[in-house]
């Protein structure tokens, strides 16, 4: 729909594997925005960003 209409898709999924397949994706923790990652050449290496920062979003401490 975002390609073929130009109309703009919320997901809310705590599944990586799906959020794999957005454009952009926004990290709350708390309430608070903590991180932005844009989708670069391929899924499976957005895939692993998408890990990187959930690895590193466990780890944060308030």
């Amino acid at each position: 729909l975002n390609k073929e209409q130009g109309v703009s898709i919320m997901m809310v999924t705590h599944d990586p594997y799906s959020a794999s397949y957005c454009q952009r994706i926004l990290f709350i923790q708390d309430g608070e925005l903590y991180k932005e990652i844009h989708r670069g050449s391929t899924r499976e290496e957005f895939y692993k960003e998408i890990l990187d920062v959930l690895a590193n979003l466990g780890t944060q401490k308030a």
